[in-house]
């Protein structure tokens, strides 16, 4: 027997991904073995201007030129910068969600922070300077999720707590750089 390439078996998009079967089995006939995929060394390819790589299809809640607006009536516009780096470092860019709190029923303890991946706001961002956004925010208190293959995490500040603020009618909260590290 011998290999068998094949580009792109799951629908990936901007990846090539070449899956290999074993060359010889043990068996005297053939049996499905996991397969590995192995990615194509020029991954993630050259990168535009934007840092996003050039290979990789941007998503939608990626923009360049993010202009914040003026709240809608009753709402508010939150906004900020999330920077590797500190003031002039690179953008971190990432899906982000505005998680809504539950304050707590015991007290001297902190909010919970409750989020869904499902009905939670999306953020949209600023490939070139890492600027976020989130527009018609309903009053209240938030907390930012940094969303990943393997789950949910709320921005946490330099000592490791969540970063949680409040939103007020009309209001643009500018939550100014937040540091990566």
């Amino acid at each position: 027997m011998t290999g068998c390439g094949v580009k792109n078996p799951i629908g990936t998009t901007g990846v090539t991904v070449i899956v290999q079967t074993p060359i010889q089995s043990a068996y005297p006939y053939p049996i499905d073995e996991p397969t590995v995929p192995v990615v194509n060394s020029s991954y993630p390819g050259p990168l535009g201007g934007s840092g996003i790589p050039e290979t990789a299809s941007t998503p939608e809640y990626f923009v360049t030129h993010l202009v914040v607006p003026t709240p809608s009536s009753g709402k508010a516009v939150v906004t900020g910068r999330l920077l590797i780096g500190g003031e002039v470092g690179q953008p971190f860019l990432a899906t982000l969600y505005l998680a809504s709190t539950v304050p707590p029923s015991t007290p001297n303890y902190p909010p919970l922070i409750a989020f869904s991946e499902q009905s939670d706001q999306l953020g949209i961002q600023d490939a070139d300077t890492g600027r976020f956004l989130f527009t018609d925010v309903v009053p209240g208190q938030y907390a930012i999720i940094i969303w990943t293959p393997f789950g949910g995490n709320p921005l946490v500040d330099g000592s490791g707590n969540s970063i949680l603020f409040m939103v007020n009618p009309g209001e643009v909260k500018d939550l100014g750089i937040i540091q990566i590290k």
